[in-house]
């Protein structure tokens, strides 16, 4: 796979490095673009892997490869009104999310950078991948996740089956509840209500009516959780007035978050 990555001048070993993961369009270097001036300002290292459509399918980057799923990339459309999710859990080393510490340790030993741990953040299919690897990735060196404007979630509800809950993740359930007290923003924008590109299935449809319904939903599930047992909810909720489904508009708030919790 190609990973793109920018490196501002200055002192690396001050340098904060953040993954931007891209969304459906997998246009990787798009979004490490997007960053450039915010890195140059902030001195920030991007790192954009690129999951191409050619190698990587919906079931492999939204899901993690943690399941097979039906009338994946047959379309190339990742709205498909036909998915049929499968219930049968792959084994753990199947699956996408170990490739990203594997990137971060690769990067850091190249270019001799010392550094204790990397940022994560996500927009659309691209939270769709970070909030899934924060819940099941059990990253060593992710420090902070930062997933926005996803389309579908997967709760910590042991009711419903992978991708919607964990029920079928039955022998992850401690290991993922521990997530609940890990670094996490969602971030969900006021105005990204359009629901013409969207997963609309009637099991999503019960996730919320629009992204920001779901993004809310999601927050509130996992607070209850915590909460039911007895855990350390470590999570933020960030309501991002203005902002529609697009990228750009939110990467104000993802640097006021990482600037307030590493100063």
């Amino acid at each position: 796979m190609n990973v793109f990555t920018y490196i501002p001048e200055g002192n690396t070993k001050t340098m904060k490095i953040i993954f931007v993961m891209s969304g459906c369009l997998r246009d990787a270097l798009n979004y490490l673009k997007l960053w450039i001036d915010v890195a140059n300002q902030n001195k920030f290292i991007i790192i954009a892997p690129e999951f191409d459509k050619a190698h990587y399918s919906i079931a492999d980057h939204e899901y993690g490869n943690i399941i097979n799923i039906d009338n994946d990339y047959k379309s190339q459309d990742i709205y498909t009104p036909i998915m049929n999710y499968h219930k049968e859990i792959k084994d753990e080393n199947e699956w996408i999310y170990s490739i990203i510490d594997d990137i971060y340790m690769c990067f850091i030993n190249e270019n001799h950078i010392e550094n204790d741990g990397y940022i994560i953040f996500g927009h659309s299919s691209g939270s769709q991948f970070a909030h899934r690897f924060m819940m099941f990735g059990d990253s060593k060196y992710c420090r902070l996740f930062l997933c926005a404007n996803a389309g579908l979630y997967t709760f910590y509800d042991d009711t419903k089956e992978y991708p919607y809950g964990i029920k079928n993740l039955e022998k992850y359930h401690t290991r993922i509840l521990e997530t609940l007290s890990k670094k996490v923003y969602v971030l969900a924008g006021e105005s990204d209500l359009d629901t013409k590109l969207l997963n609309n299935l009637p099991s999503d449809i019960q996730e919320g009516i629009n992204r920001y319904e779901r993004a809310k939903n999601y927050f509130i599930s996992a607070k209850n959780t915590a909460e039911k047992n007895k855990i350390n909810f470590n999570w933020n909720f960030v309501s991002m007035p203005n902002v529609t489904h697009n990228s750009k508009e939110v990467i104000p708030f993802a640097i006021n978050i990482i600037n307030k919790n590493f100063k």
